[in-house]
């Protein structure tokens, strides 16, 4: 199955379409971790719980249900999400931030983002059969580690001006 995909807003809100009908949707907030989402029927919220966590739990939409659990990795980025007793694995593909995919044995999602700052924001997502809470997931943990990079890019941008006003 073949899917596209759009970022808004910093990569606060993704949109999932095939052709130009919207299938899916995830929103996250900015200032924490925390998003919910839905695709093909299936509505998540993802929870962070502290500062600096590195794992997010997958819930049902009311927030009652834990569904499953995202945990990230560092240096490289990676994460493993764990959903209905199933374990799949995130990675960027070698030397791309552009490419990665989500396996679990035999079944692989791919996704590519569109390069440069105009075509950033799009991509697509091929897989043959993955639950779509995991395809869901598979954006959630890229905004994940995108909006850690946002975050690093602003607090190097304002160092130098912190040294002026001491």
């Amino acid at each position: 199955m073949n899917v596209r995909w759009q970022s808004f807003g910093l990569d606060q809100e993704y949109r999932l379409l095939r052709e130009k009908l919207i299938v899916g949707l995830l929103k996250k907030n900015f200032f924490n971790n925390n998003a919910y989402g839905e695709y093909h029927g299936y509505l998540l919220r993802f929870e962070a719980s502290g500062w600096g966590k590195r794992t997010v739990r997958i819930l049902d939409i009311e927030g009652k249900k834990v569904l499953g659990t995202i945990a990230f990795r560092y240096f490289p980025y990676a994460a493993s999400i764990r959903y209905e007793d199933e374990t799949y694995q995130w990675q960027y593909q070698p030397w791309s931030q552009s490419r990665w995919t989500v396996t679990q044995a035999d079944e692989v999602a791919t996704y590519e983002a569109g390069r440069g700052w105009t075509r950033g924001g799009t991509g697509t997502i091929d897989y043959e059969y993955l639950p779509p809470a995991v395809v869901l997931s598979g954006l959630y943990v890229r905004s994940y580690f995108r909006r850690r990079l946002w975050l690093a890019i602003i607090v190097l941008c304002m160092v130098p001006w912190l040294g002026l006003l001491l």
